[in-house]
């Protein structure tokens, strides 16, 4: 992200001692929210006065692809003020959108026809939208939580953090970490951006996900079948996984099963999708967040 200070747009007073400034930079984001995490968090006045950042204010969407950004920034009361290697952190627990397909197990949707509920012609499984060409599937909401933690360094520290940050990024704990169990967290990287003349702003960047334990899955079930036929009253068994940490992946395979009123029919009253395995993943590696100097 590119961030420019508009430098005759300083306002500086002084009341009682106490000075703040006001500041206007261009954000090159056409997202008037998103410009609002930037502009930095410490200005150094003329090399003298070490300004601390305390209100920031987005006055303008432009339409070149720029935001305008006002910063109001205060002189640093040296009893509570930011300092080197001080701590601040920020954790978000929204929600975000996620495209699925499939519900994990079919006994977590009521079917309809004409016919009345749970008829066998309505029975599609666990597809979300299936259509006799494709299975549409829907967008829900899931928990998206973020943490952020901000700590500023002097410029001599900057060269071991950015080693650190290399080895570490896109990784997630390999142990319990701060407010979270081992394989929760997943490390994005961290921002780093010059604040005056020596001290260095550094925000780290983190995605959570929560563990899962003792998740139910309704899998076929061979042992079930009565004369090489699967019976609709009973064709599955449930299949406890014990642990899904955060970041790993579980997903499924699953194949369209006749299903038969009894084992003495020719004719199946129905056909369904039916989970025949599942696979847990692991997509990221794990790391220590020791390393990263930002605590445990």
């Amino acid at each position: 992200m590119i961030v420019k200070e508009i430098f005759d747009s300083r306002k500086t007073t002084n009341d009682s001692g106490k000075k703040t400034m006001v500041c206007l930079y261009h954000v090159n984001t056409n997202d008037p929210y998103e410009a609002e995490q930037y502009g930095p968090a410490m200005y150094q006045s003329y090399g003298i006065d070490l300004y601390v950042k305390t209100k920031v204010a987005t006055r303008l969407k432009s339409q070149d692809g720029w935001c305008l950004l006002e910063v109001t920034y205060a002189t640093r009361d040296q009893s509570s003020g930011a300092t080197p290697n001080q701590d601040s952190w920020e954790i978000d627990m929204s929600s975000q959108t996620v495209h699925v397909s499939h519900v994990e197990k079919n006994t977590d949707q009521i079917d309809y026809d004409v016919y009345g509920i749970n008829m066998p012609s309505a029975n599609v499984g666990t597809a979300i939208g299936k259509t006799d060409r494709e299975i549409k599937g829907t967008d829900i909401y899931i928990p998206a939580e973020t943490y952020r933690y901000t700590k500023w360094f002097y410029q001599s520290q900057i060269s071991a953090i950015h080693s650190s940050v290399r080895a570490v990024r896109n990784k997630t704990n390999d142990a319990n970490w701060k407010l979270w169990n081992r394989g929760e967290v997943l490390f994005l990287g961290a921002r780093l951006g010059q604040s005056g003349n020596e001290l260095v702003e550094v925000n780290f960047d983190f995605l959570i996900a929560e563990n899962r334990q003792n998740i139910s899955i309704n899998m076929l079930d061979p042992t079930k079948q009565q004369n090489g036929k699967y019976l609709k009253s009973s064709y599955t068994t449930s299949v406890i996984v014990p642990e899904k940490k955060g970041w790993q992946y579980l997903w499924y395979r699953d194949k369209p099963v006749k299903l038969y009123n009894s084992s003495t029919d020719v004719k199946p009253v129905s056909e369904s999708d039916v989970i025949i395995s599942a696979h847990l993943s692991s997509l990221y590696r794990e790391a220590n967040f020791a390393v990263l100097g930002i605590g445990a």
